[in-house]
């Protein structure tokens, strides 16, 4: 935090304020409009399982595009979050599961 009050913030360039401006407005305020959005349209607790792989998600893209190194800590702990989400799911899927087959079988 000091560094950020202390910064002389007339060296930085314009490429550096559009940076800025691209991460904190379009990648932030645009990200919550779309969940509070989605929101509105899907139960909470689906959305929520749809945000809990997203550390997974970051991992493997950080690893194509910025060439992170990805070693067993990493799988496993993608391991365990894959394996989260479908624990959080199997009460849904069941659900659905039933009720389709109640529809089908009439």
């Amino acid at each position: 935090m000091h560094a950020a009050l202390v910064q002389d913030y007339t060296r930085v360039t314009a490429v550096g304020w559009s940076g800025a401006f691209y991460s904190g407005l379009l990648l932030t305020v645009v990200a919550y409009f779309v969940w509070y959005k989605i929101l509105q349209l899907v139960d909470p607790s689906q959305v929520a399982i749809l945000t809990t792989p997203q550390p997974v998600i970051a991992t493997y893209l950080s690893s194509i595009f910025v060439g992170e190194t990805i070693g067993w800590p990493l799988v496993a702990g993608g391991a365990l979050v894959i394996a989260g989400v479908v624990l959080m799911d199997a009460p849904a899927f069941r659900r659905r599961a039933d009720a389709l087959v109640r529809r089908v079988t009439g």
